[in-house]
């Protein structure tokens, strides 16, 4: 079983599980980051696609996430085994330079520890071209690597910026002092400006993928 797999049966286990106010108060949070669920949206698959993984992995109930409350006696119950759990245990969940696909293999570079992964192929990025930069989850499965479902690329025109915001992160993390918490941030920020790039049309690449982007003053403005 693949990952694509492990994450849609735990999904719907604990969709089920939490249904009601739970699954309310994770699509409210969620929807400050994407903006909301349409039924007219083009996007509405997609961003139901990123809500699954990120309910498991980022999403805390009780003070934690799904993932960090894990058991092996909870896997067992939805017929997972303890290399399923281990998979979903120890996610790498950075941003990502794409290099190439060559037999069925995707050729990429971690662009904060900047180590090169070869990943199997993911549905998720047809079409994307050499020198993107997405963000993504790598998982372990079986002897192989592979990404999970939730996949975001982001523009070439936003490298310049995404590179220097990188530094900082990384000259802040090296203080040691909240390291997950600044890049879980960081990345979240930049999920958001994808979403805006495609909501706010009438701006730039440039100025969505900004410090001094003029989002927060349309946001307040459509409030």
């Amino acid at each position: 079983m693949d990952f694509l797999d492990i994450e849609d049966q735990i999904f719907t286990h604990y969709a089920e599980k939490y249904a009601g106010s739970e699954i309310e108060r994770a699509k409210l949070e969620f929807i400050k980051l994407s903006g909301p669920f349409d039924s007219d949206d083009d996007l509405l698959e997609e961003k139901m696609t990123h809500f699954r993984e990120w309910f498991l992995f980022d999403f805390k109930i009780n003070g934690e996430t799904l993932v960090s409350s894990f058991s092996i006696e909870d896997f067992k119950k939805i017929g997972l085994d303890e290399k399923s759990l281990e998979a979903m245990s120890t996610p790498i969940k950075s941003i990502f330079y794409f290099n190439k696909i060559k037999n069925d293999l995707v050729y990429v570079k971690d662009l904060f520890s900047k180590n090169s992964l070869v990943v199997s192929n993911s549905p998720y990025l047809v079409g994307v071209e050499k020198g993107t930069y997405f963000q993504a989850r790598v998982m372990s499965c079986g002897e192989s690597l592979c990404f999970g479902q939730s996949v975001v690329s982001h523009p070439l025109e936003a490298r310049k910026y995404i590179d220097k915001k990188i530094k900082t992160v990384k000259k802040e993390m090296k203080k040691g002092e909240d390291t997950e918490f600044l890049k879980d941030s960081f990345l979240k920020e930049l999920f958001s400006m994808r979403y805006h790039l495609v909501k706010y049309k009438q701006l730039k690449v440039t100025q969505i993928y900004s410090d001094e982007s003029p989002v927060k003053e349309l946001l307040q403005k459509s409030l």
